[in-house]
């Protein structure tokens, strides 16, 4: 049976200013949901940011900024981050993207 790697968050004072980064990488998760939310597709984010891993990487970039960002982000995607919040704390990641900017 193969591990599935989960994606990870990682907040450390001494490394990229403390703010929060995808995994070991110093892919800010502010930079991955910016893209998202000004109209990149998922491919072209995943391209640009291998790091990302895919979906569920985009996911807990989203998820963070909806729950812990600037106040912006949380009142942009409130509705979203409370219908699918409960799915991902269970691993669920067959949930929908947040909204992008029309």
């Amino acid at each position: 049976m193969t591990k599935k790697l989960l994606p990870q968050l990682r907040l450390h004072p001494a490394r990229c200013f403390g703010k929060p980064t995808i995994g070991d990488s110093r892919l800010y998760v502010q930079v991955v949901a910016e893209a998202w939310w000004y109209g990149r597709t998922e491919r072209e984010i995943y391209k640009s940011w291998p790091t990302c891993k895919g979906k569920r990487g985009l996911l807990l970039a989203c998820w963070w900024m909806a729950r812990y960002g600037p106040r912006s982000w949380r009142v942009r995607w409130k509705d979203w981050l409370e219908s699918v919040e409960g799915e991902l704390w269970k691993l669920n990641y067959d949930v929908p993207l947040p909204t992008q900017k029309q």
